[in-house]
């Protein structure tokens, strides 16, 4: 049976998520390659060293053509790492011969097979995933700002259709991935909004894939049996392929703000509790193996580009004033008072998970 393809690519600052989301996959899969673009020397070398199953480690050097190595210098390191995500699966396709290429992100962690998700998409030549935000107000300024799909878990097939959609996005993500204030793109992730009507587009239908923060007040928990957990969304139900750990920050060694309860004060606190503590326990697992190995200690410092295009305010995503405005404004108001109601719930004391309080 031919080995299925994964591709993500991460720094040294991602390094402690990127290890982990190798060993998840190697749990429930034993037919993958996952190659991993390492985007500076020191996680490829420790990378190298660690000899992770399952992975091929490739060096940026190796990767970059004159036109990315061009781009590098003149983009920040979290625009770049956008811009290099759809030329990553083309490398893939051009280098390995791969006859399909799944891109995902270094912060997901895999809880059963993501093949049944690839198996999903039949003779289309690409899937994509939706934000799968609610309809409440706060849900639909975020879909604005960053768009209905999420670049998280992307499969292309290595044949016509394929390729013409991934040049591309290649292409457009050459033009652009900015994630200012004024930047209508969102990175690499918004020109996807072209692809939801496409007869050849896959959008994936299986809940298991794509639960993240900013959908999890959605789901409910049911049971947890082994590594298999048991959601249910109203009265279907269904288990977790993969979960999204976006914008989990460490605050120090001892805090880390997960950044779920701030979204939606109706989030399942027992959920939350079964997806994050033992991600959070093999995490600083990682951390600790990485310090008193390599004397390094991963901490993801938020790019200031990013941090600003947070803080704009009302105008922060749109060019005229119009009802969008008076939304934001609204939101902003709301966000801020449920911010300071959930935040204290969002910042988790690693002492409690490492004694599995």
């Amino acid at each position: 049976m031919e080995k299925i393809h994964y591709c993500t690519l991460f720094d040294s600052n991602y390094l402690d998520k990127g290890m982990v989301l190798g060993n998840s996959l190697n749990r429930v899969s034993d037919n993958h390659i996952l190659y991993i673009l390492a985007m500076d020397d020191k996680c490829y070398e420790i990378l190298q060293k660690e000899n992770i199953k399952n992975t091929v480690v490739i060096r940026l050097s190796d990767f970059l053509s004159q036109e990315l190595e061009k781009i590098k210098n003149e983009r920040s390191r979290a625009e770049f790492c956008w811009t290099c995500t759809s030329h990553l699966i083309n490398y893939i396709f051009e280098t390995f011969d791969a006859k399909i290429c799944t891109y995902v992100d270094a912060d997901l962690y895999f809880y059963s097979n993501p093949a049944v998700l690839i198996e999903e998409m039949g003779k289309c030549d690409a899937q994509i995933v939706e934000h799968r935000f609610t309809k409440r107000i706060s849900d639909r300024v975020s879909r604005n700002k960053s768009g209905k799909y999420c670049v998280e878990f992307n499969t292309f097939k290595n044949n016509k259709g394929g390729r013409q959609l991934l040049s591309w996005w290649m292409q457009k993500c050459i033009e652009s991935c900015s994630i200012t204030s004024d930047s209508t793109v969102f990175g690499d992730q918004k020109y996807l909004e072209k692809w939801g009507n496409k007869s050849n587009v896959s959008v994936l239908k299986n809940l298991g894939g794509g639960v993240a923060p900013w959908n999890i007040g959605q789901y409910r928990f049911v049971k947890k049996v082994g590594d298999t957990i048991v959601m249910r969304k109203g009265s279907s139900k269904f288990s977790l392929v993969f979960y999204h750990f976006h914008n989990l920050n460490y605050l120090d060694k001892d805090h880390a703000n997960i950044n779920v309860y701030k979204r939606n004060w109706k989030t399942d606190a027992r959920l939350v509790k079964t997806v994050y503590d033992p991600y959070l326990k093999e995490i600083d697992n990682t951390k600790d193996m990485l310090e008193k190995k390599y004397g390094f200690y991963p901490l993801l410092i938020e790019h200031p580009a990013k941090a600003q295009a947070h803080t704009k305010g009302i105008r922060g995503y749109i060019k005229d004033f119009s009802w969008m405005d008076f939304l934001k404004a609204y939101v902003l108001v709301e966000g801020k008072v449920k911010s300071r109601i959930n935040a204290s719930k969002d910042i988790i004391n690693i002492n409690n998970v490492r004694s599995g309080r």
